[in-house]
């Protein structure tokens, strides 16, 4: 389950970056559908994991579940569902502003900044669930989110010198646009990403007290959070052009002027599809863990996002250089 979460966790940035690359500002999709869709598709896995169909050989037909609708019912509770809002919020925000972020900074550089919530849950998790953890485990804690900082530190300063040393050489009397574009641009994509971290640890840390502390099957409370989910992406969907005053963003973020699916394609939708058994690994492995576990193992995800950020698939946001590679095997 470990070795599952760390392949498919790792994957999410880069494709997600993949299906951001080589798109005008125009042509680009709008981030709440992709939320929208991944949400809306995870609950259909859940309430096909209620119905539990089968085939059966001898009348040739498609059975289901002989109590079926109660286990749709328990998945869709209009109460159970309401309890677990404020959870549903922390997670949408967490995607949302996570997807965000990747449309400034390549995803190596997301993913090991945020590892800096590694520390936070596992503070949270010793006060608010009393564990106890060993002398080692806070040393390894502490030591895997100091090196994955040193990482993101060196790869930016390292990269931000070639772009300087590269802008200059091209045009040493070229205006200072493109570089103050490219600063703006890193800036809001780490505010984003540490928006993303804050509502991923709250998340989190109330994921892990449903999970543990009510009664219920794993499908039953993974499918009850997503249709919180689904209802959030819903409001966003609606509220969001009303949120900018610029005309032309506010058509941009409107799906009624631009269309549901506008700027989707074959890559937004393997995007989608890899983010659902992506979330429900993760689920299973905060309810059969802990989160602080998950969080370890989203770190050993981040050496393989960055492996996969200097692969030619996907052309990087940020320059190549030869120091990043040596400090993230360290990390």
């Amino acid at each position: 389950l470990v070795l599952s979460f760390i392949a498919l966790d790792a994957t999410k940035p880069f494709f997600v970056t993949w299906a951001h690359a080589n798109k005008a500002p125009e042509e680009a999709f709008n981030n709440i559908t992709l939320v929208l869709v991944q949400t809306s598709l995870s609950v259909g896995v859940g309430l096909l994991v209620a119905m539990a169909p089968s085939w059966n050989r001898m009348q040739a037909q498609l059975q289901l579940h002989s109590d079926w609708r109660l286990r749709v019912w328990r998945c869709l509770d209009p109460k159970a569902v309401q309890r677990q809002l404020p959870v549903s919020f922390c997670l949408v925000m967490s995607k949302l502003c996570l997807i965000m972020a990747l449309e400034k900074l390549d995803a190596g550089s997301v993913r090991v900044l945020c590892q800096s919530s590694l520390p936070v849950v596992g503070v949270c998790g010793a006060l608010l669930f009393r564990r106890r953890y060993s002398a080692m485990q806070w040393c390894s804690l502490a030591g895997v989110t100091v090196a994955l900082g040193c990482f993101y530190y060196v790869k930016h300063q390292v990269a931000q010198r070639a772009r300087l040393s590269s802008h200059t050489e091209v045009s040493p009397h070229h205006s200072q646009r493109p570089e103050m574009h490219l600063d703006f641009d890193t800036a809001a994509g780490s505010l984003l990403t540490l928006a993303s971290i804050g509502f991923n640890c709250l998340g989190a840390l109330l994921v892990e007290k449903f999970l543990k502390k009510r009664s219920g099957l794993l499908y039953e409370q993974k499918t009850q959070l997503v249709c919180g989910e689904v209802f959030f992406n819903v409001v966003l969907l609606v509220t969001m052009p009303f949120l900018f005053s610029d005309p032309e963003k506010r058509a941009f973020n409107s799906v009624w002027h631009r269309g549901f699916f506008t700027g989707w394609d074959m890559r937004v939708l393997i995007c989608a599809l890899v983010w659902i058994p992506s979330g429900w690994t993760a689920t299973m492995l905060v309810k059969e863990a802990s989160n602080v576990l998950k969080v370890v193992a989203q770190g050993a995800a981040s050496v393989l996002t960055y492996v996969f950020s200097l692969t030619p698939l996907v052309p990087s946001r940020s320059a190549h250089e030869p120091v990043s590679a040596p400090v993230v095997v360290l990390a």
